[in-house]
């Protein structure tokens, strides 16, 4: 009896190097990600610097809003 299973051999585990290869596409979509991952870590650490009383806490925490939103807003495009 020849089941599904025997008709299809698995794909051969052996690739070149080639297709290892990370692109450049990929190498600055992990940049921006990194970027924007920091950007989002950093607010709630500067909205606690704010809040402990360093006033400039607030000035980071703006600007890093702004780095949040304007890189979630040019990856959406």
């Amino acid at each position: 009896m020849v089941t599904a299973a025997d008709r299809f051999r698995p794909a051969a585990s052996v690739r070149s190097d080639a297709a290892h290869r990370t692109r450049l596409s990929g190498w600055v979509l992990r940049a921006v990600v990194s970027a924007h991952v920091v950007a989002i870590v950093g607010q709630p650490v500067f909205a606690g610097v704010y809040l402990s009383g360093d006033f400039d806490g607030l000035r980071w925490h703006t600007t890093g809003a702004d780095a949040v939103s304007s890189i979630g807003s040019a990856t959406c495009r």
